[in-house]
């Protein structure tokens, strides 16, 4: 099929986020379970870091004082 003079529909095309963004929550998970319950600690202050593919440090963020870290 010629398309050089034709529009063409691709639909949904991954891109991938080189440039997103990750929230995470950092506390101390004393049962295990993975969750963060309401009685579990926050630790604030705590360095958070995104490496790449590499190993290598891209980025490196401190959590505030609720445990909160976001990396862009």
């Amino acid at each position: 099929m010629d398309v050089s003079n034709e529009n063409v529909d691709l639909g949904q095309l991954a891109v991938p986020s080189w440039f997103g963004r990750l929230d995470s929550w950092v506390f101390y998970d004393g049962n295990d379970n993975g969750v963060r319950d309401p009685a579990k600690w926050a630790c604030p202050s705590k360095r958070s870091t995104c490496v790449s593919a590499t190993g290598r440090l891209y980025q490196s963020f401190p959590t505030d004082l609720e445990g909160y870290v976001s990396i862009r």
